[in-house]
């Protein structure tokens, strides 16, 4: 990819030479591609255009008001909006007990110490009005790229915040004016210059998780039991037979979300994140989508379960190289208030020559034509006693599939028939009050 160096000393025409199009202006500067700047020029070509098209679009309202009010009158404006955004995001912190509460978490690996944890620590401390999210403690900048930046750490910060304060209001920087972030330089949440970052995303990702685990007691009706992490990252590159080109795709495969004090969590069909369409994958790219499926058992149990995680199961058509960045697959997806944690995150790949084993984090195994990649993306933690759910919620679950009849038994104590579908009430009553005493003692 071009430096930012290289775009401010080049006209922004002769940036994006060879993309397969023509080249193009807006706004008086001349947008190109050079062949040498990307491996995949069409992908990095819709990016430009979507990026030029935003301020475009955005260029019109802005000029309107500005002509029609002023200058003047659109800051005093922005002020107020800010101010009142303060305001707003002050009197929900101060809603909050103050004093100071803690979590700590371990990542899998950096990306090449694949056996060696990364562990991640927050402190929160309320005072009135104000929040202050410490991140000392957690481990130094890796040599691998799970990486984050002040940026990107101050964003993820700003961003939990926001959804813990006031979710339901369009965000503006005045909701940040209350927040304190303190993150070492040279830690894991503010590497150095140099450093390699690919995997900054992981890594801010992690905060709304500590965030989160940290606050749960002081605001359950707020914070869900955790999640499956992100979006499963993970994609093949390689020459497609069928052009002679280069080829490269992100195929995320989506996690289960945590459930919270009232409801179950989301699976990927209710989220607000989507998988690629089988059509796109298979009439885009030498793949074949095999399988894609909600994963059975995999929502951790709680009187409000975790929503279930997917699978993806994918056979390539011809050699390619597979890369992952899968976070999740040995720390659990812990759940609420008693709920267990839900199904762990992980890749397998079945080749013919290299034989089956399982990924996490990769930058490339080069496999072959028929070989495949079968992605488990985990169900989100459950959220109180399982003892407590419903008994008819529980057979309803089983019947569409979601549970299977031993989990029922073995998770929430309820003996259901797996032929008739029909709860023995006699048995679950026993089965229950069992698992109660047991959990009594001990």
């Amino acid at each position: 990819m071009l430096s930012v160096l290289t775009l401010e000393k080049m006209p922004l025409r002769s940036c994006l030479t060879g993309l397969g199009r023509e080249a193009f202006s807006t706004g008086g500067m001349n947008i190109q591609f050079s062949d040498l700047t990307t491996r995949a020029p069409n992908l990095i070509w819709g990016d430009m255009q979507a990026q030029i098209a935003g301020c475009h679009y955005a260029e019109k309202p802005v000029m309107e008001l500005l002509n029609k009010y002023g200058i003047g009158t659109i800051n005093e404006i922005i002020k107020e909006m800010y101010d009142y955004s303060e305001r707003v995001t002050r009197l929900a912190i101060e809603k909050i007990p103050d004093g100071t509460w803690t979590a700590e978490e371990q990542m899998d690996s950096n990306g090449i110490d694949l056996d060696t944890p990364v562990k991640v620590k927050v402190a929160i401390t309320i005072k009135g009005s104000d929040i202050t999210v410490d991140l000392t403690g957690s481990d130094p900048e890796q040599r691998g790229p799970l990486n984050g930046l002040w940026v990107t750490s101050l964003s993820s910060v700003r961003t939990t915040v926001k959804a813990l304060t006031s979710p339901e209001l369009p965000l503006n920087e005045g909701f940040n004016r209350p927040i304190k972030l303190i993150a070492p330089k040279g830690s894991i949440f503010n590497a150095n210059s140099g450093v390699p970052c690919f995997l900054c995303g992981n890594v801010s990702g992690a905060i709304g998780q500590l965030i989160s685990k940290a606050l749960r007691n002081v605001l359950p009706e707020k914070i869900p039991a955790s999640s499956g992490a992100d979006v499963i990252g993970q994609g093949f590159n390689g020459l497609d037979p069928r052009t002679g080109k280069y080829w490269g795709t992100l195929t995320p495969c989506l996690v289960g979300q945590g459930a919270d004090y009232i409801s179950d969590g989301d699976s990927y069909l209710l989220g607000a994140t989507q998988n690629i369409p089988t059509e796109i994958l298979e009439s885009t790219y030498p793949l074949l989508v095999e399988k894609s499926e909600l994963i059975q058992d995999s929502g951790g149990a709680g009187k409000y379960m975790g929503g279930p995680g997917s699978r993806l199961q994918l056979r390539l058509l011809a050699p390619a190289s597979y890369y992952a960045f899968i976070e999740k697959g040995k720390s659990p997806h812990w759940g609420v208030d008693g709920g267990k944690p839900g199904l762990r995150n992980y890749a397998l790949i079945q080749s013919k020559e290299k034989g089956e084993f399982e990924v996490l984090k990769t930058s490339g195994v080069p496999l072959a034509e028929n070989d495949r990649v079968i992605v488990t993306a985990g169900g989100g933690g459950g959220y109180g006693d399982p003892l407590e759910r419903p008994v008819e919620t529980v057979r309803t679950n089983v019947i569409k599939g979601y549970i299977s009849v031993e989990f029922a038994r073995r998770e929430y104590g309820v003996v259901i028939d797996p032929q008739s579908f029909e709860v023995d009430n006699a048995a679950t009553q026993k089965l229950r009050g069992d698992m109660s005493r047991q959990k009594g003692s001990s």
